[in-house]
């Protein structure tokens, strides 16, 4: 419908708003698409990241502790080999027995295993030539192997190293004994003798079922783990050493320990995939929810923001289609949906009715003009009841009105101009019967027998029309050439 030159478009309004849903939802999806790989993006790398560097942290403080408890083993060696050797200074010059010697050494060493930190952890003491020892040797260390053969073991070894001390690994097989020995006289040894079981109380590192705490020996042996049967076994070792390192399975960090082993702490990159997938899944549920709700934002932002328009469009759309009384449509409206209604709808058959209200003049200057309206809008409604829903129907202005409609050829089907004649004229008899009598008269012209255009079709309803007012009015009419021709006024 042109109003000052504009178009005013219903479904022009509902596109606008269906775009605005559209656009909404998929610029704020693909925002939130964007932001969520960002997200999970970042969250790998800051994971991945977080992983090594706690890893090498704890790994660096573990190492930190075991470092400290090797330097207070080896330093208790020291102090005793220093003690010892001023002790043989004086009992020389006192010219004590060999007895006497052992004794003095015994409480010297008795005395220091007592006071020592690292008891706790460890066996601590001085072993002779000929097996006698002092200090603290828990039973368990010398009932697996007699003090004297311990002796003579470790004297063996301490024979191949250069500086007279060493760390002994597998002395008892099972790798339940981490041996260091250390000679401090011609006929004397420093043992300190670690349970590998007690590793967690001196190392203090926590058992955790994603972290595998390891220490290897020169040999590459594994002589302490937290998982027990990796122990005795070799594994090799990275390249880069005091840094992360990965491979297939796992995450590790290597630190090299002062008296050359090495502590290696390994975590799963499965548990650790699982970990980001939680993570990963709980972002892809949060930006299905956070999509969701900005779906439903959409419509509703969009609707709001439409409605009015909507309202305020079709509002107009109807003051400019519609009749303002009956609300149906205006004789322009009409005219424009009849004539593509009979090019486009593909019925074979079709009639277009042209009525007048009878006499309609004479009941407006007696009943007036209010009352007439009334009259008309009545009229309009038994218009909608006797003819289909697809039928084009409007008011022409004042007391006429115009159908178009398929038809039955057969007079005896209730889609026949005769009854959709009969059932108006019945519906006008039944709606105003107790009041006034209301009576139509109706011309009608056939498609395509009367023409193919609406514009020929309603000007010969129109002159069909006008021969039942001037003849008996309260009528139908179909078009007859040799009647109507010259019936127009």
């Amino acid at each position: 419908m042109n109003k000052n030159g504009e178009t005013i478009d219903l479904s022009s309004v509902k596109k606008v708003k269906f775009s605005m849903i559209v656009w909404f939802s998929v610029i704020f999806t693909l925002s939130i698409t964007v932001i969520s790989a960002l997200i999970i993006r970042q969250t790998n790398k800051v994971l991945k990241n977080k992983v090594s560097d706690l890893g090498y942290e704890l790994n660096s403080q573990t190492c930190a502790n075991l470092n400290s408890y090797i330097a207070q083993v080896e330093g208790a060696a020291e102090y005793l080999k220093e003690a010892t050797k001023n002790l043989d200074i004086e009992i020389q010059a006192k010219g004590y027995s060999n007895v006497e010697r052992e004794g003095e050494i015994k409480e010297l060493t008795d005395f220091f295993a007592n006071f020592s930190i690292i008891k706790k952890y460890s066996d601590l003491a001085v072993i002779f030539e000929n097996g006698y020892y002092a200090g603290i040797l828990k039973p368990r260390t010398s009932q697996v192997i007699d003090t004297k053969k311990l002796y003579d073991n470790v004297e063996k070894q301490l024979q191949e190293t250069r500086n007279g001390k060493l760390w002994i690994t597998g002395h008892l097989q099972d790798y339940s004994k981490i041996i260091f020995a250390k000679r401090i006289s011609s006929d004397a040894i420093f043992v300190c003798s670690l349970d590998t079981a007690k590793f967690n109380d001196y190392i203090s590192r926590k058992t955790s079922k994603n972290l595998v705490t390891y220490i290897v020996d020169k040999n590459n042996t594994i002589i302490y783990s937290t998982d027990s049967l990796k122990i005795g076994t070799k594994v090799p070792l990275p390249t880069s050493l005091s840094s992360v390192n990965f491979d297939r399975d796992n995450m590790y960090t290597v630190n090299t320990c002062s008296n050359g082993w090495y502590l290696i702490t390994s975590s799963n990159l499965h548990e650790l995939l699982k970990e980001r997938k939680n993570l990963i899944t709980f972002v892809i549920v949060l930006a299905c929810l956070a999509t969701g709700f900005i779906i439903i934002f959409s419509i509703v932002f969009s609707l709001r923001l439409t409605q009015p328009i909507e309202r305020l469009v079709a509002s107009l759309h109807n003051q400019a289609t519609k009749d303002r009384i009956t609300k149906l449509l205006n004789a322009e409206t009409f005219e424009k949906e009849a004539d593509t209604y009979i090019s486009e709808s593909g019925y074979e058959n079709m009639a277009v009715f042209y009525m007048d209200i009878d006499r309609f003049g004479s009941l407006v200057d007696i009943l007036g003009h209010t009352e007439c309206d009334n009259i008309i809008f009545e009229v309009a409604d038994s218009l909608r009841r006797t003819f289909p829903k697809h039928a084009v129907i409007g008011r022409l202005g004042h007391d006429r009105f115009a159908v178009c409609t398929p038809i039955s050829q057969n007079p005896d089907e209730k889609d026949s101009v005769l009854s959709f004649s009969e059932k108006l004229q019945q519906e006008l008899f039944t709606k105003f019967q107790s009041e006034i009598d209301i009576t139509m008269s109706i011309g009608v012209s056939l498609y395509p027998a009367h023409g193919k255009t609406f514009n020929l079709l309603f000007d010969m309803s129109e002159r069909a029309m006008n021969t039942v007012k001037k003849t008996t009015r309260n009528d139908w009419h179909i078009f007859d050439p040799s009647k109507d021709i010259n019936s127009w006024s």
